[in-house]
């Protein structure tokens, strides 16, 4: 707290003065960010997956896709460094991605039919959550859970139940 006033009451204020010229948050630009080591390669993995490119761009040294669902709103970036050696560390990681899906079994089965490879299969958590974990081209771990399932996931860690090849 600072001067008495709590986060909330800071925010209302702040966004109250918004109508006399100071800018406050305006929209969302996407949801995520997903290094990649090649675009190319992860704009083809992802319009594998149902995405559609919504826009492109580079500046020196970065270049970025921003995929999107074709019936969603939110969207993410596939984004590449010219000098990837400074992000390496950000490729092939935990993305923070939670996909949804109405049948986990049934989409697991088809993105391994399509190659899809996966950390784990799809998996009943003691909260309610079934889950499993795909990896896109870059390794780039990526949570896929069922919609049925209360969305209790944000801030829990996952145990992983390994998936043999065959699996």
């Amino acid at each position: 707290m600072r001067d008495g006033q709590g986060i909330t009451e800071r925010i209302k204020n702040l966004y109250g003065k918004r109508k006399e010229g100071l800018a406050v948050i305006e929209q969302i630009d996407y949801v995520s960010a997903v290094f990649v080591s090649d675009l190319d390669r992860a704009v083809d993995f992802y319009e594998a997956l149902g995405f559609v490119t919504q826009e492109s761009g580079n500046k020196p040294g970065v270049s970025w896709v921003e995929v999107a669902l074709a019936d969603d709103s939110y969207s993410m970036a596939l984004i590449t460094f010219e000098d990837a050696s400074a992000f390496r560390d950000r490729i092939g990681g935990y993305t923070g991605v939670t996909f949804l899906t109405d049948d986990i079994q049934q989409s697991y089965q088809q993105l391994r039919e399509m190659g899809v490879r996966f950390q784990w299969k799809p998996v009943s958590r003691p909260w309610g959550d079934s889950d499993a974990l795909f990896l896109d081209q870059d390794d780039n771990k990526l949570l896929l859970v069922d919609r049925g399932s209360p969305l209790t996931i944000l801030g829990r860690h996952h145990r992983p139940v390994e998936c043999s090849e065959g699996t």
